[in-house]
């Protein structure tokens, strides 16, 4: 991913530069075998750049799976969309993180 960031322009700024990495936070997502909640790491970029503009100078970088705000995963709220289920979100803030 770093390298990628080398050639592309930067999501926060727009200017291609070296991806600066600011942390690693925890998130949580729904297990869909065991249905308990699970952590991973994602990583949070930083931008200089960005900052000195006034404008939003981090950004979690989601894997294509987490939805943001949610700890469903993508891939089976697709499912349950597509089986014709309704989500239960209540449901899903009511499991122990």
């Amino acid at each position: 991913m770093i390298d990628r960031y080398r050639h592309a322009p930067c999501v926060l700024c727009g200017e291609v530069h070296a991806l600066q990495v600011h942390c690693y936070p925890e998130r949580k997502i729904r297990d869909p075998k065991e249905g308990t909640n699970q952590s991973i790491l994602i990583v949070s970029i930083i931008c200089e750049g960005a900052k000195q503009l006034g404008r939003q100078y981090t950004k979690r970088m989601l894997p294509e799976f987490v939805v943001p705000e949610c700890n469903i995963r993508h891939d089976r709220v697709l499912v349950a969309g597509l089986q014709g289920q309704r989500i239960d979100y209540t449901l899903a803030l009511s499991v122990r993180r």
